[in-house]
């Protein structure tokens, strides 16, 4: 009843990996730490808009922007239609919420390997 729990756990964990690999892009060492930590120190205090993207292990893309000394992060995603004023569409529709697959503003996520664009 062991090896066939064992052998079953195996073929759920592939299908829900979906061809990825297990192992993080970053390691969670001591050096990994070290180097986020590192970049993350970094105090920028010039007027331009630098951008980093981060994908997720589930495919969505998430950038964040760096002005000065602040910091923010959009996701990409679908835009939520306008209906009489409701939520979605126009120019305000870039700082809305983003999350559950629609596009706009969200927490910045504390960890993943940030690519300069």
């Amino acid at each position: 009843m062991v090896g066939r729990a064992k052998r079953d756990a195996v073929v759920i964990d592939r299908e829900m990996r979906k061809g990825k690999s297990g192992v993080p892009e970053v390691a969670d060492t001591s050096i990994g730490r070290f180097r986020q930590a590192l970049e993350a120190a970094h105090k920028d205090s010039s007027r331009g808009l630098s951008s980093d993207t981060y994908t997720a292990p589930d495919g969505q893309v998430i950038y964040r922007f760096r002005q000065g000394g602040k910091l923010w992060c959009r996701t990409g995603g679908s835009v939520r239609p306008q209906i009489g004023g409701a939520n979605g569409g126009g120019a305000a529709q870039f700082d809305s919420a983003g999350g559950g697959g629609a596009a706009g503003l969200i927490r910045c996520p504390s960890h993943g390997d940030w690519k300069r664009d």
